[in-house]
């Protein structure tokens, strides 16, 4: 997926869709497009957030770790 298409996705998605064109651009300009494997690790809860993400395709499983070490799914994130 490039810019374009990115450009594209987020026209569609809140809030994105309700900025004026030329912050919409700004904002394209600015991003870095990452594709991630499946099952790799994006954050970890407690660490330094560096990034902000959206998914465009994809999901991603957000989890939290239950006080015996069990990992538990909390929500799917879908595209937008």
């Amino acid at each position: 997926m490039d810019h374009g298409d990115v450009e594209k996705f987020l026209r569609s998605v809140d809030p994105f869709h309700l900025l004026p064109e030329d912050a919409l651009e700004e904002i394209v300009r600015a991003l870095v497009v990452r594709r991630c494997r499946a099952k790799e690790i994006v954050f970890i809860e407690g660490g330094e957030g560096s990034a902000a993400y959206l998914v465009v395709t994809g999901r991603i499983a957000m989890f939290k770790s239950s006080p015996n070490g069990k990992e538990l799914i909390v929500d799917l994130v879908a595209p937008g």
